[in-house]
């Protein structure tokens, strides 16, 4: 047997080594990520479906359940908003080699937080583990703040961000691309977003363009950074840090296309042109802990359940009263309506049991 600890030493076993198992990022993370787009509607491209942005599935436990949250930023949601559209798309890969763009229903459906200045946005969705290949992080891999002063994380520390790449999202299924940086800046300060509301956020030497919005973020450590978790020598722990909100431009507003000397530096710039700093602005996952734990969907998980099992107990009564009434009840019958009786003989059509590797 073997123990994989990679995602903060959350055991998986294996009844051999995987095969991602040298690779610094399991081949469950790539997994977890998705491409949101809209379907074009007029004009000669009516029809097609354009991706712009990223989600990625997050689970969390209640009591024997696992229920599955799709996660993206909230402006990837307010933009096909504001353009006009009602409803978005995700393209999730099957276990075939393909891919579905499955429609999510209307826009009101995502959950977020009333402070809009927090670039967030959950939707309760779990597609047929059986047609589709996908995998969700788990809640249990967020970084916490308590969390992160126990083990020093801070400036310097190596990231990975997992996300949509426009210019090369796979014809056939999605093709994530791997970013690799690390954090430039904590959280110490608020800064401010465009309609002037504060907001905080890490500061990443991470290249950010459009369609990475939304993508989680890691952390890496080594075993110099781990505790509570028996973990081997040569081995290292990823962690949950935020998902991607955006990235600053420089923006140089020309009168002719010829080089302008600035701060002793010669910056060539069109007019209007803008340049990407290099610098991605990363939600805290603290939030997303937040809202997965909120009362709005702590409540829906807690309906969802109890529906269930009401519709179990209806069906198993149906049974049992269909096999009492039977001419032909004999004692084994008996036991077996017992039996059934005692355990949950179907599952919701949202959320799924956790299964073992």
């Amino acid at each position: 047997m073997y123990k994989d600890t990679r995602l903060r030493g959350v055991e998986k076993w294996y009844h051999k080594p995987p095969e991602d198992v040298n690779m610094r990022i399991p081949n469950d993370l790539l997994k977890s990520v998705c491409f949101l787009c809209v379907k074009i509607q007029k004009g000669k491209n009516g029809g097609r479906f354009q991706y712009f942005g990223t989600a990625f599935f997050v689970g969390i436990r209640e009591e024997d359940w696992t229920f599955t949250y799709l996660v993206t930023a909230r402006h990837v949601i307010d933009e096909a908003r504001r353009v006009g559209h009602k409803t978005l798309f995700v393209r999730v890969n099957k276990h075939d080699g393909g891919a579905e763009n499955i429609e999510l229903g209307s826009l009101d459906n995502w959950a977020s937080f009333v402070d809009e200045s927090i670039d967030m946005a959950i939707l309760g969705f779990a597609p047929n583990i059986n047609e589709f290949d996908y995998k969700f992080v788990p809640e249990s891999i967020l970084v916490t703040p308590e969390e992160m002063d126990a083990r020093g994380i801070g400036e310097g520390d190596e990231l990975v961000a997992i996300g949509l790449f426009t210019l090369h999202t796979g014809k056939h299924r999605n093709i994530p691309i791997v970013r690799t940086g690390v954090i430039a800046a904590m959280p110490y300060e608020r800064f401010l977003d465009k309609k002037g509301r504060e907001y905080s956020a890490f500061l990443a030497e991470l290249r950010s363009i459009g369609g990475i919005s939304g993508s989680p973020v890691f952390v890496y450590l080594d075993t110099r950074r781990v505790y509570d978790s028996k973990i081997g020598e040569n081995e290292y722990q990823l962690l949950l840090l935020g998902i991607i909100r955006g990235h600053w431009d420089l923006r140089r507003e020309l009168e002719s296309d010829t080089e302008i000397l600035i701060d002793d530096a010669v910056l060539g710039f069109s007019s209007g042109e803008k340049m990407n700093v290099g610098i991605a602005v990363v939600t805290p996952a603290l939030y997303i802990g937040a809202l997965l734990n909120s009362d709005f969907l702590r409540g829906g998980r807690k309906e969802r359940m109890a529906m269930d099992d009401q519709e179990n107990q209806i069906t198993e009564d149906a049974l049992l009263e269909k096999e009492l009434s039977s001419e032909e009840f004999t004692q084994d019958m008996f036991q077996g309506s017992l039996r059934k009786a005692s355990r949950k003989i179907s599952e919701p059509v949202s959320e799924r049991k956790e299964t073992s590797e």
